[in-house]
């Protein structure tokens, strides 16, 4: 057992078994859960809470009365959740928002925007050796065509993955 899963069952436990009227404070189980996009989805977050990974969901920790940060980690990539006020017992669900078909989108933005782009504005370059203007307009899109992809295609490709509280 990891050494953040025994301390989360000593809390536990010595939740379970505080008197009344002693010095041990309440604590109350908050339980994190994932929805699923799919059945085929077995992915699972690392829950942080007040920047200390505690567990894998789904999971149950048991939390002192106050304002605590969640975050939420999946392949390294920690996810800000916000900070939530305990002070009943809860549960807390989540949803990863996978932002990959959108990376991936910008990145066929960049590749095919540039590449035709450049044989495009290549064009400029043969219309001042022959004198047409026709091919200088053409070669002109083909700069434009460039820019408006690098312009599109850069944020997409770096759009980033989230997290989203459902309840």
């Amino acid at each position: 057992m990891p050494i953040d899963g025994m301390r989360s069952a000593f809390l536990f436990l010595m939740a379970l078994l505080s008197i009344p009227g002693s010095a041990a404070a309440q604590t109350y189980p908050v339980t994190f859960e994932l929805e699923r996009e799919s059945e085929s989805d077995t992915r699972q977050l690392e829950v942080l809470i007040d920047s200390q990974r505690v567990c894998t969901t789904p999971c149950t920790q048991p939390l002192l009365p106050g304002w605590h940060q969640f975050d939420f980690s999946f392949d390294e990539h920690e996810h800000e959740l916000e900070r939530i006020d305990v002070h009943h017992a809860m549960r807390l669900q989540v949803r990863w928002l996978d932002r990959n078909d959108i990376r991936l989108a910008g990145d066929v933005v960049l590749i095919v925007g540039v590449t035709l782009g450049a044989l495009l504005g290549g064009t400029v370059f043969a219309s001042y050796q022959e004198g047409d203007d026709g091919l200088l307009v053409l070669g002109s899109a083909g700069l434009g065509l460039m820019g408006l992809s690098l312009a599109v295609g850069i944020p997409m490709s770096i759009f980033d993955d989230a997290v989203e509280r459902v309840r």
